[in-house]
């Protein structure tokens, strides 16, 4: 273990001491009492966020549940919107039962699945997201850590950025190391550690104030998580060791909170217990446990988990029928809870014998969610499922690659479009869209290949696949190593 902690170590400082100075210090920013701390430039920071969420969707499991990460990334955008930052934030949930969180490079914060499990309310699960935002907007990541510019090294250090936020490396080795860049001493790694967790907190707390959030309860939910970690000093929860929690901060967070104007009120929604639930289900398939119903749930947390447990199991007619009529009823009592609607699509395209008369109605009911959550890619990617169930495969690509232009998270639909082409033997279109799933994570090299494949498979008349990748390949004509000339029609 200590041999494996050096070697981390000895990797780490080897690739962040070949820095270069890559900008000025910010005057914006105020000053961590380490004055040759410097900030990469935006386009080592763009090059990086690529490399990270290649990474991320490389390496490790990323969550792909639409209803889990629509989830997050609506608390996290409207977060985010408040914050007068027009950086490119962009949400992922990763798969891992460790309570964590963290901010990668050029806007890319995870939250981890046990985190989403260990919070009691939408509003601590938002607070977690506001302070990571905050050490986006502070550019803590940057102003701690310089990075070598030569772009053959980018995709080694965000590779290992993403081992150390994510925790599977020797976290403890491994943050050292990343502090100890410019050869600060631990004392004043540790006091700038510190002083970027305060600064997260009072950023974080004004952010979710502002996103109309409870601002005591980021400072309710790291004190809950203290005190579990003091009673079982073993199994302190990962986000603590890497957001140390002291009485100060805590007294701090809630001083700040006091600050804060009062919230608007809110309608009451079940996301998170319904969210948490699908969590749950995940789990049962995965590890085999037994999945019960807690005394705590709702009449509809039931009925939601009853369409889980049927919809993943064998059962029969009768049984799967008579749970679909309450899912049914909170569906027209809940139109604004697309959850609800969602599982009733989920559940009908698994279902092997199909009631015509529920089809036709879920169908009709399914465009009028179309039209009341336009943006919502859940939703789309559901719809679009239950449309091929139908064999309606035409309607389903003609509505994902009209919708998808204006979805911020192009990734899952463009990778359905070519699952969508590649089902019809269409290699040339499956290769296109696979291709620009490819680039919307940040993997050029990847998508370049792709694009070639595309090309090599159209035949002599697809004049409309062809201007798709020209225009494609201009757009993007930056990142792609690819020759933009419009093709012969």
């Amino acid at each position: 273990m200590q041999y494996r902690r050096l070697m981390i170590k000895h990797i780490l400082a080897f690739l962040l001491f070949q820095a270069s100075s890559l900008s000025v210090h910010s005057a914006e920013l105020p000053d961590l009492g380490a004055p040759d701390l410097i900030e990469y430039d935006q386009q080592t920071e763009e090059q990086l966020g690529r490399a990270f969420t290649t990474s991320l969707h490389t390496d490790y499991s990323l969550n792909y549940d639409p209803e889990v990460v629509s989830f997050v990334r609506k608390i996290g955008h409207k977060i985010a919107s408040q914050t007068g930052n027009h950086r490119n934030f962009r949400f992922y949930v990763i798969n891992n039962d460790s309570i964590n969180a963290f901010a990668g490079p050029d806007g890319v914060i995870g939250i981890h699945t046990g985190l989403i499990q260990a919070v009691q309310s939408e509003d601590e699960l938002a607070s977690v997201i506001a302070h990571e935002i905050a050490h986006v907007t502070q550019r803590h990541l940057s102003r701690r850590y310089e990075y070598q510019s030569n772009q053959g090294n980018i995709a080694s250090i965000a590779t290992m950025l993403a081992a150390i936020l994510i925790g599977m490396q020797d976290t403890n080795a491994g943050m050292a190391a990343l502090m100890g860049g410019m050869g600060y001493n631990m004392e004043q790694q540790l006091k700038n550690s510190r002083m970027h967790e305060s600064e997260a907190d009072f950023k974080g707390i004004e952010f979710l104030q502002k996103a109309n959030y409870d601002p005591y309860a980021m400072g309710q939910f790291f004190a809950r998580l203290s005190k579990a970690g003091q009673n079982n000093s073993s199994s302190l929860p990962e986000i603590l060791r890497s957001h140390p929690v002291t009485g100060h901060r805590l007294a701090e967070a809630e001083n700040r909170a006091q600050t804060m104007p009062p919230l608007k009120a809110r309608e009451p929604d079940n996301s998170l217990n319904l969210i948490k639930l699908r969590l749950n289900q995940a789990n049962l398939q995965r590890d085999s446990h037994n999945l019960f119903f807690s005394e705590n749930q709702s009449a509809a947390e039931n009925c939601y988990q009853l369409n889980l447990i049927n919809m993943n199991s064998p059962t029969n007619d009768e049984k799967m029928n008579k749970s679909r009529t309450c899912l049914w009823q909170l569906m027209k009592d809940n139109p604004q809870q697309i959850l609800y609607s969602n599982l009733m699509m989920e559940s009908i395209v698994k279902d092997q014998h199909k009631n015509k008369e529920l089809l036709n109605r879920v169908l009709k009911y399914a465009e009028y969610q179309q039209a009341l959550h336009p943006n919502d890619v859940s939703g789309l990617l559901r719809y679009a499922d239950l449309l091929i169930s139908l064999d309606k495969v035409e309607l389903a690509q003609q509505t994902l690659e009209s919708r998808n232009e204006n979805q911020k998270y192009q990734y899952q639909v463009n990778q359905k479009l070519s699952e969508i082409y590649a089902s019809q033997q269409k290699n040339a279109e499956a290769y296109y869209f696979q291709a620009v799933a490819q680039l919307n994570i940040g993997n050029t090299e990847r998508s370049e290949y792709l694009l070639k494949k595309a090309e090599q498979n159209i035949n002599g008349t697809n004049f409309i696949l062809e201007h798709k990748i020209f225009i494609f390949s201009n757009k993007y004509a930056n990142l792609l190593k690819k020759d933009t000339k419009r093709p012969e029609q």
